[in-house]
């Protein structure tokens, strides 16, 4: 919301701003968010051209049904709907998203890297930096350091998330959240907790079709 009222034509701030109410009804099933979501698509400066294939599909397959009448859509989602179906009508790049049978997989989509001299978090830690810190932490916690290792662990995590705020497509980032969630599982302070549950929300919603999302969610 803030991203948008500061930046209400650009278009990454406009695309989240959708995705967050597409997947506030994907979580909570409350038709308020979805109704959001469609209102927010139809408006002529969203670009609906560049809707990701990690929830595009998904999204436009529920306002075709909308549109089409189909299932338990207010008056308002299809009328929103309506509006999304014609502006998909004149782009032929959407033909392609509409017509896919399985959307790519959650490693294609990953492709971006963060710069290794960049910094993440209140002390400033590089990719780099992370690693080798989370990778230290493990290796006191076997030598029975838990307690000890919990401010760290958990600034680790805040690094992370930092990282995942700036660059939410690096390639790395479901399995560094899976590493520094897995490392927090280990550690029984609330400050770890409270950071480690913070840490599976984010995996488990906003990077829900990667490989490390699923197998945290079947453990």
């Amino acid at each position: 919301q803030a991203n948008i009222a500061q930046y209400p034509h650009d278009g990454n701030a406009l695309l989240l701003g959708v995705e967050a109410n597409w997947r506030g009804w994907l979580i909570t099933h409350d038709d308020s968010w979805r109704a959001l979501a469609f209102k927010r698509a139809a408006q002529p400066e969203f670009p609906i051209a560049n809707v990701p294939y990690s929830w595009g599909p998904a999204l436009l397959q529920a306002v075709k049904d909308a549109a089409a009448g189909n299932g338990q859509y207010s008056a308002d989602e299809q009328t929103s709907a309506k509006a999304i179906v014609a502006r998909v009508d004149k782009i032929a790049s959407l033909k392609t998203i509409e017509s896919l049978v399985a959307a790519p997989s959650h490693a294609r989509q990953m492709t971006t890297l963060a710069p290794a001299d960049e910094y993440f978090g209140p002390m400033g830690m590089s990719v780099l930096g992370i690693r080798n810190e989370l990778n230290r932490v493990n290796y006191m916690i076997g030598y029975g350091y838990t307690t000890q290792e919990s401010p760290m662990a958990v600034q680790i995590a805040t690094s992370i998330d930092d990282m995942h705020k700036v660059y939410p497509r690096d390639r790395d980032l479901p399995q560094m959240l899976y590493d520094v969630y897995a490392t927090l599982r280990k550690i029984d302070t609330p400050e770890a907790q409270t950071a480690r549950a913070h840490v599976r929300a984010i995996l488990t919603v906003e990077y829900q079709d990667s490989e490390q999302a699923q197998r945290l969610l079947s453990s």
